[in-house]
């Protein structure tokens, strides 16, 4: 059929011809009415063909939504440009009524879905029925049609194939692919992957057959899942297959530190027995473990904590850490250079030797540098080596006792003329030594130093519990002691409590993300509550950069240490 409508202007511009060309002029009604067609003609708009072609329109899209199938079995909607449902058929009515704009459904803008004619998919749910909705902009009605389908059994089913693939047929727990996919969503959370084996398991199946073996494999799994459920950092257990088992555990609102609680767990866990038919089954385990803080990808610390279990293996240890590994073999040879090198610095049978450095510590409330602890380097050849290269194969041969009295002699020497207080590390070895008090005590007197501006800095771990008579015995002296790293090892608030600490030192790890991390601003918030519930000062090292002196200003904390505020240097320096 011929669209007339289409040729309408070109019709009125033959016609005022026509008619022009028979008036007579001066003008007739004629002669006007063919000066108005010509004018219409020529700007485009005749208010008669203008409501002609509106109610043609309406005409079209009345036809359409009067076409619509009302009673269909499956919901139908139509929207318009605005994005209001304009149509909504019995059945979408009943299954979802809240539907009744666009937006319930996408958030597009339904007048562009309308102009590019997009096709939008979405799922809704409509009490235990989920349904499909396909939603297609129509132009030329300038509607957004959107029906609707029952796709609960699909969805189920894609539930139940997603579940088939993430679990362990066997245990009911979590598999390879499941640990990976939780791994991947943890995020500024400090958190430990261990991936362990079930040391002589061969021997269960060998003795009892394979089906007892995967009884005993069922078994262990759930008395594995059991004893997570007990610990608050323990996240989830997975079999990544055979009789090697996953334990994943992140940090919660509290100053414990995922690493000792995976110890305290494998201890506790290994130490229960089971029973197998009434055959009563021990085990022990072999487990690598590799640390997270929220950004390191998921398949990468899957791939450190499996790479850390081989080593352990090769190595016959019950646990090693991915960060201890570095290259075994390289670290062999670094160990005899350095216990070589430590011996030759004591016997000074090498130029190389010990120097103590002073690092500030400043006061927030009085904004000057009160403190130094006093931090031991080796200088050989103009290089200033740090602790961390030497100082574990100086514990390992105990030389560590040597390194304290040494520090000591440097710092007294340094402060003997100043007020400043300062401070030097304690290790477990100064402190089984019968010999560290009067040594202290000794050389505090050869300088005429009060013992009252040292602090003794002592590593915080459940061992150091078992020094409280002596610790007690070094405070009646006159010297203060300071917990060192509080916060993500043994952080036992109670007990700390027995001892009078005067001076808690927060774990760099927890000040180094205060000022983006919400977190770990409120641990150390608490941390700086209880300290002065029971009397002691805080200090928060590792104060890297303004941000950070900023953020923990804010938290209560007492001093501030880092290279912000000073790098550590062999003569004292005020620095800020």
């Amino acid at each position: 059929m011929l669209n007339l409508y289409k040729y309408e202007r070109a019709i009125r511009l033959v016609m005022a011809l026509v008619v022009l060309w028979y008036a007579s002029f001066p003008l007739t009604l004629m002669g006007i009415f063919g000066l108005v067609l010509l004018a219409t003609a020529l700007v485009g708009f005749c208010p008669i063909y203008y409501v002609l072609r509106i109610n043609q329109l309406f005409a079209s899209k009345s036809d359409f939504l009067s076409n619509l199938p009302k009673h269909n079995p499956e919901p139908v909607f139509v929207f318009c440009a605005k994005g209001n449902s304009v149509f909504a058929n019995v059945a979408a009515k009943k299954i979802l009524p809240t539907v009744d704009h666009f937006s319930h459904i996408s958030s597009l803008d339904a007048a562009k879905v309308i102009e590019k004619e997009e096709r939008v998919n979405t799922t809704l749910t409509a009490g235990e029925q989920t349904y499909l909705l396909e939603a297609i902009g129509i132009k030329k009605e300038g509607f957004i049609l959107a029906y609707g389908a029952n796709v609960t059994a699909i969805e189920q089913s894609r539930k139940m194939l997603k579940q088939q693939l993430i679990t362990d047929k066997l245990t009911g727990l979590g598999n390879r692919k499941r640990l990976f996919e939780r791994v991947r969503q943890t995020q500024c959370q400090s958190a430990v992957l261990v991936v362990f084996d079930v040391v002589g398991f061969g021997q269960i199946n060998t003795f009892f057959g394979h089906e007892k073996g995967d009884q005993f494999l069922a078994l262990f799994a759930k008395d594995l899942k059991a004893f997570g459920a007990s610990y608050a950092e323990v996240d989830s257990v997975y079999r990544l297959g055979g009789n090697t088992f996953g334990l994943f555990l992140v940090e919660h609102d509290s100053p414990s530190h995922p690493n000792s609680t995976k110890k305290a767990f494998l201890e506790a866990f290994t130490a229960h027995k089971m029973e197998l038919d009434e055959i009563q089954v021990s085990f022990s385990i072999r487990a690598g473990s590799a640390t997270s803080q929220g950004d390191t990808p998921g398949l990468t610390l899957l791939n450190q904590a499996e790479t850390a279990l081989s080593e352990a293996k090769k190595s016959a240890l019950p646990v090693l850490e991915f960060e201890q590994m570095g290259d075994i073999n390289s670290r062999y040879q670094n160990n005899i250079y350095w216990a070589t090198t430590l011996h030759d610095i004591v016997k000074q049978a090498t130029s190389a030797k010990f120097r103590t450095y002073f690092q500030p510590i400043y006061n927030f409330h009085t904004g000057r540098i009160e403190k130094y602890e006093s931090l031991i380097r080796i200088e050989d050849k103009g290089e200033v080596i740090s602790p961390f290269a030497f100082l574990k194969v100086a514990e390992q041969i105990h030389l560590l006792p040597k390194i304290t009295a040494h520090v000591l002699g440097e710092a007294l020497a340094t402060f003997v003329d100043t007020s400043y207080e300062f401070s030097l590390n304690i290790s477990a070895q100064d402190l089984r030594q019968d010999t560290f008090l009067p040594m202290l005590l000794a050389q505090t007197n050869a300088k005429g130093v009060s013992p009252e501006r040292i602090v003794l800095e002592i590593l915080e771990d459940d061992e150091m519990y078992g020094f409280s008579p002596l610790i007690g015995r070094l405070k009646e002296a006159g010297f203060k002691i300071a917990i060192d790293d509080f916060g993500t090892g043994y952080s036992n608030f109670k007990k700390l409590q027995s001892i009078h600490v005067d001076y808690v030192k927060i774990d760099g790890s927890l000040i180094k993300n205060i000022a983006t991390c919400s977190k770990d601003l409120s641990i150390v918030a608490s941390i700086c509550t209880y300290a002065k519930a029971i009397g002691a000062k805080t200090i928060g090292e590792f104060v890297a950069d303004e941000a950070i002196f900023e953020a923990l200003k804010k938290t209560g904390v007492d001093y501030a240490q880092g290279y912000y505020l000073g790098m550590p240097n062999p003569e004292i320096k005020d620095a800020l």
